[in-house]
């Protein structure tokens, strides 16, 4: 009795003087302060109980019973659900009903906050708020940055999104992925799309079978495009040797276009086209054109020293046109293939038009050097009398050194007898030409009827007096020549 009384002697200042109990030390500095001299110390509480029994430490802040901080580990083969998750073999640490929040803080504000799971470290927040996720360094470009370096994944990391539609099943749902130095974006739900939004409104749209709309919800093309006031496209292109916009067509196919346009305004008001191209060429050059009708195609070149509006070519340009409004080019040698095509169903119109308001021309059809062919054709369906070519209060001119329209003159040197020889390279010396003749009076009378015949020996075409007379010196003649 007496040891015992010696004991709460002893002790009963502690308890009396501050109420706090120290085991291990005789200044306890809390209700209870527990030191060890190994500088290791424990707690221990252990639960031996089944079913839902557990091991716990409840912090309770005034006189509610709900207003705790709890840490328990409940033991294997418990039947107790928290939260909806099993609590078998689980650790907690929670506040109660009324406990208010869940702080977990490095108070030095150097320190970070680490998660591990198994024997490593899984997340860390760091002093500034950076998250990292499978990295103790996060990057200072990154609120979190996600990182995995495990050579047994690969080097692949991502993140997935999903709801109560998507599920949480392998690969459903949305997925951010980084898969060596690829960067994918995916929406892996069949019925699914994929859409970019800014200031609250759509902006770009993938449907779920791969069309792209930009300000379109409803794309009904690979890429289908709603502008409204502005320009769809705009290529600014500043480098060399490159190519603004390249459209590749396959070998095989069927009525494959590589570029289709359709303008559905260009009935009123007038001003409007399908394509404009509008070609700077040169410094001074700019964009002037304001069509007063509507077209389907327009091309301009706006610079004065050369450059084209439209350049059609096949194989390669031509060397002899500096500057046009349209070139037609085409070096084909399979039957039936043109450079320039205009075809037109109307009352009136044309299917090709060249204008000009000044000494050049409106449309210019060119022959090269070895060519036999036209440089324009005209052609009606054959059996018909179709016009061939209308001239609209016009005239014809004919210009050059080798016109097909010219004035013969009767020299000592091309004229005996009663003939005269034609030396015009025109004829070309061919005996299937057509050649209408007829007298130019400027003096010099010639009374009697000509003709025209192709003498074969000497390979020249000849005017001559049909009464056999002499034919007189500086007699002219008007000569037409049509090949055939």
């Amino acid at each position: 009795m007496y040891k015992r009384l010696l004991f709460i002697s002893i002790i009963a200042p502690a308890f009396s003087l501050a109420q706090n109990v120290g085991i291990g030390t005789q200044t306890p500095g809390s209700r209870l302060h527990v030191v060890d001299s190994l500088a290791n110390v424990r707690l221990l509480l252990q639960g031996l109980g089944s079913g839902s029994s557990r091991a716990a430490i409840e912090l309770i802040a005034g006189s509610n019973p709900f207003n705790y901080l709890q840490i328990a580990k409940y033991p294997t083969s418990t039947l107790t659900t928290i939260y909806g998750m099993s609590a078998n073999n689980l650790s907690v640490i929670q506040t109660g009903g009324n406990g208010g929040g869940l702080l977990l803080g490095a108070g030095d504000g150097v320190s970070p906050v680490i998660f591990a799971a198994g024997v490593s470290e899984r997340m860390r927040i760091i002093a500034d708020g950076r998250v990292g996720i499978g990295t103790p360094n996060p990057s200072f470009q990154n609120d979190l940055h996600v990182h995995n370096s495990d050579p047994a994944l690969g080097i692949d990391v991502s993140i997935g999104i999903s709801n109560s539609i998507t599920t949480d099943a392998n690969g459903r749902g949305a997925r951010f992925r980084m898969s060596g130095a690829n960067l994918l974006i995916a929406n892996n739900e069949v019925t699914g799309s994929l859409s970019l939004s800014t200031n609250a409104n759509q902006r770009l749209l993938i449907t779920p079978s791969g069309n792209i709309g930009i300000n379109n919800l409803t794309p009904a093309y690979l890429l289908d495009i709603e502008a409204n006031g502005s320009s769809a496209v705009n290529i600014n292109q500043t480098g060399s040797s490159a190519t603004g916009m390249a459209v590749t067509m396959p070998i095989a196919g069927t009525n494959n276009r590589g570029i289709f346009v359709t303008n559905t305004a260009n009935f009123s008001p007038p001003g409007n086209y399908a394509i404009g191209i509008h070609a700077v060429t040169g410094s001074g050059a700019g964009i002037s054109l304001s069509p007063t009708s509507n077209y389907g195609l327009i091309g301009e070149c706006r610079n004065p020293s050369g450059g084209y509006g439209v350049l059609g070519v096949s194989n390669s340009p031509s060397a002899q046109i500096t500057q046009a409004g349209v070139v037609g080019i085409n070096y084909s040698t399979a039957a039936s293939s043109f450079g320039v095509i205009g075809s037109s169903s109307g009352t009136s119109g044309a299917g090709t038009a060249g204008t000009t308001d000044n000494g050049a021309a409106g449309l210019l059809g060119y022959a090269g050097p070895a060519s036999t062919g036209p440089a324009i054709k005209s052609v009606s369906i054959p059996g018909s009398s179709r016009i061939g070519l209308e001239l609209e209060n016009g005239a014809i001119k004919v210009s050059g050194t080798n016109r097909m329209v010219f004035r013969h003159v009767c020299t000592a040197g091309n004229t005996a007898g009663n003939e005269t020889i034609i030396p015009n390279t025109t004829l070309a010396n061919d005996p299937n030409d057509l050649l209408i003749v007829t007298p130019y009076w400027d003096g010099t009378y010639l009374n009697s009827a000509i003709g025209v015949y192709f003498e074969a020996t000497s390979n020249t075409w000849r005017i001559f007096r049909q009464d056999m007379g002499f034919m007189p010196l500086n007699v002219k003649f008007n000569v037409m020549v049509i090949k055939q």
